[in-house]
């Protein structure tokens, strides 16, 4: 799909001056939800604007880290986080739009009036998949319940039960505050990043040194 299974293809490094990964995650979901916010938010911790720019379907905004991790032999991780201002649907422009991606977090929104949003955004999203001959199932993504702090908010294990079909990643989430934002961009992140399996030294680059990390919020977060 994108740079992790170009590695897992050849089994190489990227070659070059500064030996670099750059992992791309993409923010989807409806109109509303908190995708924006929670790129914002991510912004902020890293001290990044949030830019935009224009593809050949629509525009886009994204953020880049620098460094996300540091690797023993000058191999280092960094992290671009995109959000469409719409997933297009015609296959071609569909496909264009997800060709370099790594990952998704779906975005909901947990209140009650949106549900049926949430449901028809996922059901465009398996369709766009489909249309184009891929699965969800089999792409790397996880659920953020965003709004969790609404009078009518959903419980997480409700939205799980309607949305998350294959047992994703998912956390409840207050965009505005950051509140669960970067914990589940990072362990999802993380997550990417142990598919790289025996490319890379898991001591280096495992789950639990993102999650001891995420408290420091310390980026290179191996430093």
């Amino acid at each position: 799909m994108g740079l992790i299974d170009g590695i897992h293809r050849d089994g190489k490094h990227p070659e070059g001056k500064d030996r670099s990964l750059t992992i791309k995650i993409m923010y989807v979901g409806p109109v509303g939800a908190g995708r924006r916010t929670s790129l914002r938010a991510i912004g902020e911790l890293w001290k990044q604007p949030v830019q935009c720019e224009a593809r050949s379907w629509g525009p886009v905004s994204f953020v880049e880290s620098a460094v996300l991790l540091r690797g023993p032999t000058g191999l280092d991780i960094g992290l671009r986080v995109e959000c469409p201002w719409r997933v297009p649907q015609l296959p071609k422009e569909f496909a264009a739009c997800f060709a370099e991606v790594d990952g998704l977090i779906f975005v909901a929104d947990s209140q009650l009036r949106s549900l049926e949003a949430n449901q028809r955004a996922l059901n465009d999203l398996n369709s766009g998949f489909e249309r184009v001959g891929r699965s969800l199932g089999r792409i790397p993504h996880a659920f953020q319940w965003n709004k969790c702090e609404m009078p009518d908010a959903i419980l997480p294990q409700d939205l799980g039960r309607r949305l998350n079909r294959h047992g994703a990643p998912s956390a409840s989430s207050t965009a505005l505050l950051n509140l669960n934002v970067t914990e589940l961009l990072l362990e999802h992140s993380g997550q990417i990043i142990e598919r790289l399996g025996m490319t890379l030294p898991p001591e280096k680059y495992s789950v639990e040194r993102l999650r001891k990390a995420v408290g420091r919020k310390r980026w290179p977060l191996n430093e």
